[in-house]
């Protein structure tokens, strides 16, 4: 059977008074659609779906400082009508990317996808990749064969290792090309055993960032009573697991979380902080917990969704079925 195709180009697109752009990294494909600073400046996607039904545009896309910081907008057509004005929240700088998603009716086989400046529309865009999925359906990051969900932070390819249905830890963070707001994350992982001599953070060190900014530690804390705010299952660096649901090395592992992203008023302040909770190995560790900020090594803090990064801590750690659910928290 053959898979259908999720991920469309906004470069590649029939555009109107938009150029190819690859000045900003991380970019998907050959570049991005910059600009959008004309009226009728667009790009036209030509989608195929295998049939009608509701589905879930997830449009990637960057929204810098540039002539203003904050909320911009473009005019979204499907099939030729108006379907609303779709806002890009701030990504804070043209190096982030984040995700705008739409529900629209598509027809089976070709349907044209246009995002167009009008009058209305302050345009100063970037579109990177069009996501194309059925409407609250599961979305598999990783099936156990096909990394096709996920890039390395710097935009390369991903080059982790894939064999007996896991991906293994090697040449760099990876984090998924799509976006993400409210959700519910499933992962299993597995850590490497280590002599008793390598303690620490040095023992099977990696981690699961939250929309590329709160990291849950991953880490071989097997029998560590207590667990500390950097040890496994915590909000690294801000709040210890509540228990410790570690299981021995070599052993596969879970993480089921339930993410709320932070709110933004329309000015782009904060005004409600994150929440997470996590379920490690059947046992509840964090319970709807607040988070405080970012915990390091990640992205600033904005409105805009953010991706899921899987940590490369030079350590040999394996992860497998990955899926994640959207959600309206």
């Amino acid at each position: 059977m053959v898979q259908p195709q999720t991920f469309f180009e906004a470069e590649e697109g029939r555009t109107v008074a938009v150029g190819m752009a690859t000045d900003h990294a991380a970019y998907s494909g050959a570049g991005f659609a910059a600009g959008f600073t004309e009226n009728g400046s667009s790009t036209r996607i030509s989608v195929d779906v295998g049939e009608s039904g509701s589905y879930d545009l997830a449009m990637r896309y960057s929204n810098g400082p540039n002539p203003y910081s904050g909320q911009k907008q473009l005019s979204l057509y499907v099939n030729g009508e108006r379907v609303e004005q779709t806002v890009f929240p701030s990504t804070v700088t043209w190096e982030e990317w984040g995700t705008v998603t739409t529900t629209v009716p598509l027809n089976k086989g070709r349907n044209v996808v246009e995002y167009r400046k009008e009058a209305a529309d302050s345009g100063h865009v970037n579109l990177d990749v069009l996501a194309v999925r059925p409407h609250g359906k599961r979305i598999t990051l990783f099936n156990g064969r096909e990394l096709t969900e996920w890039q390395h932070t710097d935009g390369r390819e991903p080059t982790w290792t894939v064999a007996d249905g896991a991906m293994t830890v090697r040449n760099g963070d990876l984090r998924t090309v799509q976006a993400f707001g409210d959700f519910r994350l499933h992962l299993e992982f597995n850590l490497p055993l280590y002599p008793p001599d390598v303690t620490g953070q040095a023992r099977a060190n990696s981690g699961v960032f939250l929309q590329d900014r709160y990291e849950i530690q991953i880490l071989d804390s097997f029998g560590i009573d207590p667990p500390q705010k950097n040890d496994a299952a915590a909000i690294y660096n801000q709040k210890a697991p509540d228990v410790n649901a570690a299981l021995p090395p070599e052993t596969w592992q879970t993480y089921d979380i339930v993410y709320r992203q932070a709110r933004y008023d329309a000015a782009g302040k904060k005004v409600e902080n994150p929440r997470v909770t996590v379920v490690w190995n059947g046992l509840k560790v964090q319970d709807d917990v607040e988070i405080l900020g970012p915990t390091g090594s990640s992205r600033p803090e904005g409105p805009a969704a953010g991706a899921i990064r899987l940590q490369d801590h030079s350590n040999p750690v394996q992860y497998r079925n990955i899926w994640i659910e959207p959600l309206d928290l």
